[in-house]
């Protein structure tokens, strides 16, 4: 299985992207500088590092994020705007060989498509992960609408976190993304570790986007620790392994019906992303599960999760898992071999 990564201008990172030599089948970057076009919210990243370290990574595909979930609706009506960023891409053609960028948003994709259907047409419009394509139906909707805009149609498609527990639903779905577009590279999110269909996703999405735009200040942290996903996890650890994430030993499970994993995790900075691209580039993670998991990583401090301790039958026990945890009972028996809350020692003064 293929690797797909984030990128981030660090030489010891950069490194270990390269050792991994063809299996890198792409990677993906956030355009420096930008607000409320990426779906993270993002430290501010020089843009002259970025690229020339892009220059010097030979051989992966290389994709924009244009992944926000949505702009102030003014914005998308602003030609200048949209021709500015439009500019911004052409030159990213130019100089780092940009392939493509990833898009949620599709007002912005359509407004792009009006004010520079030229520069789109050297480009695929990729669809994010957070379109959320968990069924045939959904695919060909979201495919619709990139047909009709000024961008190429995608090389590779994200398929929903919710596929990679259900592989009935994951082999339709992607028969259906090869039948529209043959030859296309089925992708997989491999490490996100959010709650199973996060009731939260949505919310969260428009808050970062609220952020970057700088609407508001940045509580997201707090509000999803009191309020949302982290709290979930913390009161209720069975959730954990619920969560749709891919382990590193499990990938040829996924190979007759997905092509790439995905890494995600980019905010966390370059150790956390060698550490993920080296486990799944090994195929193997013997420590704690949560170090190598982006949403719920903010808890590996205090809960450890064993991935050795883990059954090799992991994905076929969990595929097709329905969230029925009073009357399953399946997560909380390998929580009690595999699963332990960290002491926290305070700090003596």
């Amino acid at each position: 299985m293929k690797l797909e990564a984030p990128f981030l201008p660090d030489a010891g990172y950069t490194a270990r992207l390269a050792e991994l030599g063809d299996r890198l089948d792409s990677v993906h970057f956030a355009l420096p500088g930008s607000t409320a076009l990426d779906a993270r919210q993002q430290p501010a990243p020089n843009e002259r590092a970025t690229l020339d370290a892009l220059q010097d990574l030979r051989g992966p595909d290389v994709f924009l994020l244009l992944n926000g979930r949505m702009l102030p609706p003014q914005r998308y009506l602003d030609s200048d705007a949209m021709a500015a960023l439009a500019a911004r891409l052409e030159r990213l053609v130019d100089e780092v060989g940009l392939r493509g960028i990833v898009i949620a948003d599709f007002h912005l994709l359509n407004a792009l498509s009006e004010a520079a259907p030229e520069t789109c047409s050297r480009l695929e419009a990729v669809p994010s992960v957070n379109t959320m394509i968990d069924a045939p139906a959904k695919a060909r909707a979201v495919l619709d609408v990139i047909a009709a805009s000024a961008f190429r149609s995608p090389s590779r498609v994200v398929l929903d976190r919710s596929l990679n527990r259900n592989r009935d639903g994951l082999a339709r779905t992607a028969d259906a993304v090869r039948k529209r577009l043959p030859g296309v590279a089925i992708v997989l999110l491999a490490n996100e570790g959010c709650l199973p269909h996060c009731p939260y996703k949505a919310a969260h999405d428009a808050h970062i986007s609220l952020v970057s735009q700088r609407l508001c200040a940045d509580r997201t942290f707090e509000a999803n620790r009191r309020y949302a996903c982290l709290s979930d996890f913390f009161e209720r650890p069975e959730r954990i392994l619920a969560s749709p994430f891919i382990r590193p030993e499990d990938a040829e499970w996924y190979q007759d019906h997905a092509d790439v994993l995905k890494i995600c995790g980019r905010t966390r900075g370059p150790e956390f992303l060698a550490r993920a691209v080296g486990a799944y580039g090994a195929g193997r993670w013997d420590g704690n599960l949560l170090d190598l998991l982006d949403a719920v990583g903010d808890a590996a401090g205090r809960l450890s999760l064993d991935n050795a301790a883990l059954p090799d039958d992991f994905p076929t026990l969990m595929s097709g898992c329905e969230l029925d945890c009073p009357g399953c009972g399946r997560c909380a028996s390998m929580l009690a071999t595999a699963f332990r809350r960290k002491t926290v020692a305070l700090r003596e003064f």
